[in-house]
């Protein structure tokens, strides 16, 4: 059997979502995969949650979960909302996994996964080395960063000298071994109490600086983000950073679809690049009646905000006019009454 340890990070808001990302790995787990999943969570992470997670998984039997709260490491790191500091659980990763496992994979919950993760996990073999030697961490290139319009200087400050090789941090091969031995996981949480207006990214501007030039480039399959192709800032410069092979077979057999960025399925609906996807995974779930609901409240809401904005929009219009409709009635009473001063002394 081929064990695969996967760590991911949520807390309550995300917890039924974190499910499809779950459900999406089982759904194409081979017959002689295990995955042992570890979700590292917030304090809030409700018991409830908890048992829909374990009963996805149970579905599937042979898998494993495990639950740790790594909120408290994190509560003086620095962190500007709407983010949460879930985001820099995944960095402890070397610190809570048993010592039996050399490599992890990392995932966001934003995503779903096409494949059994086998052939990715073999890129271990690739990173492999001691005492400072092989790579860190494993990841595909982000095309926000090394096509984006923020100078270098911005990053050389805070540390990354290139963004040639900067990568996307939701989708990840961690080289467990090689992080101990080097006691990396300090240097981790000393830069996650750094406070970076200048730059956003937080746990991926950390892993990127600290593990620069012991990064192992991934396929872009293996972390495809359906914006590459609905942003038109994106659409002509991709080429930049991956090659055209690359991209048609990400493009047409997609193993991880990462719907990274504000916009994600349970917001736009089926709208969204590769959405169907995720509501593919989405219906087999137990969560799926709390997604269908959650959304519906989210709507609701807006409507009620959309409609409470054009009532306001409406009173202003008619506070404009009837102030217009004041002022003149004034100004022809005035005219009125110097016109009767005038003639009639």
């Amino acid at each position: 059997m081929n064990v695969i340890p996967v760590v991911m990070t949520s807390n309550e808001y995300f917890a039924a979502y974190a499910s499809v990302t779950v459900v999406s790995i089982l759904e194409n787990a081979n017959e002689n995969t295990i995955y042992d999943f570890y979700f590292l969570i917030s304090n809030d992470f409700l018991e409830d949650s908890k048992r829909i997670i374990v009963s996805e998984i149970e579905k599937y039997y042979r898998h494993k979960i495990n639950f740790i709260y790594a909120e408290n490491t994190f509560k003086h790191s620095y962190m500007a909302k709407p983010l949460g500091k879930e985001v820099y659980y995944r960095l402890q990763a070397c610190e809570l996994l048993p010592e039996k496992y050399d490599f992890c994979i990392c995932l966001d919950v934003d995503l779903v996964v096409n494949c059994d993760l086998s052939e990715m996990y073999e890129t271990r073999f690739k990173m492999a080395g001691e005492y400072g030697a092989g790579y860190l961490v494993a990841g595909v290139r982000d095309p926000w960063i090394c096509l984006q319009t923020i100078p270098d200087e911005h990053y050389k400050e805070y540390g990354i000298p290139s963004l040639d090789q900067y990568i996307n941090a939701g989708v990840l091969i961690m080289n467990l071994k090689l992080m101990r031995e080097m006691d990396i996981f300090p240097i981790f949480l000393e830069e996650s109490r750094k406070d970076r207006n200048k730059l956003l990214g937080f746990d991926q501007n950390i892993i990127n600086k600290v593990c620069f030039n012991k990064i192992y480039p991934l396929n872009l399959k293996y972390n495809f983000c359906p914006v590459i192709v609905s942003d038109k800032r994106f659409h002509n410069r991709i080429f930049l950073i991956f090659g055209q092979d690359e991209i048609k077979e990400a493009q047409e057999n997609p193993y991880i679809i990462h719907y990274a960025g504000y916009f994600k399925p349970w917001y736009r609906g089926t709208d969204l690049f590769w959405s169907s996807f995720w509501w593919h995974y989405a219906r087999k779930t137990y969560s799926y009646e709390k997604i269908i609901m959650d959304i519906s409240v989210e709507i609701a809401r807006e409507n009620t905000n959309n409609a409470r904005d054009e009532i306001r929009s409406y009173i202003r219009h008619k506070m404009r006019f009837y102030k217009g409709a004041i002022c003149f009635i004034i100004l022809v009473l005035l005219i009125y009454a110097a016109f009767n001063l005038f003639f009639y002394k």
